[in-house]
C-alpha cells in the first residue's frame, strides 16, 4: 500500500478528485498541464508500492532502487496490472547516478534517511538538476526519538529486518540543508509521532517521522 503521507501530499498539492466521477484535475500549481503529462521520480522505490499507486492514477513514474530483486518484483507487479506505459524502473549505481529526467515531482518515502547523508545530498542535487521549474519534492525522514537519538548516522543493530543498515536521523536544520543543496525551498514540514505498543512486553519504540514538501527554486 502507498504511504499515507504520500496520499495526503498528492491531495494537498497535486490533484483534486471529483467525488461523483473520481476524475482527477490538477491543482493550480500545475495549471495548463494534464495528469498524464506529469512525470514522477520514485527514489528507493523498493517493490514499487508508491510507483504503482501513481501509475494507477495516470501519472508517469520512474523508480530507482539499489536492489535487483526489488526492481524485478516492481517490474513484475506493474506488468501484471498492465501499467508498463506509466511506470518503469532502474537499478541504480550509487557511484554513477544517471536520471531519466526531467521530472515534475520527486518522491522519497523512507529512503533518503536509509543511506549516508552525503549520498542523500547527492540524490537531492541530481533530482534538482533534473527537475522542472517549480517542481515539487516530497520525502519522509526519520527524526530523533523521544529517547534522544542524535541527529547523525547510526548502524541499526536491534531490528531484524534492518540489521546492519544505516539510519540517518534528521532535525529541521538538517532537512533545510539537505534540500537547499539541490536548490529546493522547503515549503512544509510536519512531524508524525507514533509508538509501537504491540507485542506487549517488548521494548516500546517511539518514532517521529518528518513529512517534507519542497519546491524547486
Amino acid at each position: 500500500e502507498p504511504y499515507e503521507e504520500l496520499v495526503k501530499f498528492l491531495a494537498r498539492y497535486v490533484y483534486d478528485r471529483d467525488p461523483s466521477t473520481g476524475i482527477l484535475s490538477l491543482k493550480t500549481h500545475f495549471s495548463g498541464r494534464s495528469v498524464s503529462d506529469l512525470r514522477f521520480i520514485d527514489i528507493g522505490c523498493g517493490i514499487g508500492g508508491q510507483s504503482q499507486y501513481l501509475a494507477m492514477h495516470g501519472f508517469h513514474v520512474h523508480g530507482y532502487d539499489l536492489s535487483h530483486v526489488a526492481i524485478a518484483r516492481a517490474t513484475e507487479r506493474i506488468a501484471v496490472l498492465d501499467l508498463q506505459a506509466n511506470a518503469s524502473f532502474s537499478v541504480v549505481d550509487p557511484g554513477n547516478l544517471h536520471l531519466a529526467g526531467p521530472f515534475d515531482i520527486g518522491v522519497a518515502c523512507a529512503s533518503l534517511d536509509s543511506m549516508p547523508y552525503d549520498n542523500a545530498v547527492e540524490w537531492v542535487v541530481k533530482v534538482g538538476n533534473n527537475m522542472t521549474d517549480d517542481g515539487l519534492f516530497f520525502a519522509t525522514l526519520i527524526g530523533p526519538s523521544p529517547e534522544g537519538s542524535p541527529v547523525q548516522e547510526q548502524i541499526i543493530s536491534d531490528e531484524l529486518h534492518e540489521a546492519g543498515t544505516i539510519q540517518s536521523f534528521f532535525d529541521v536544520n538538517k532537512i533545510q540543508n539537505l534540500f537547499g543543496a539541490g536548490d529546493f525551498a522547503v515549503k512544509r514540514i510536519d512531524l508524525l509521532e507514533t509508538t509501537n505498543i504491540i507485542p506487549a512486553g517488548v521494548r516500546q519504540r517511539a518514532v517521529g517521522r518528518f513529512s517534507v514538501v519542497a519546491v524547486k527554486n
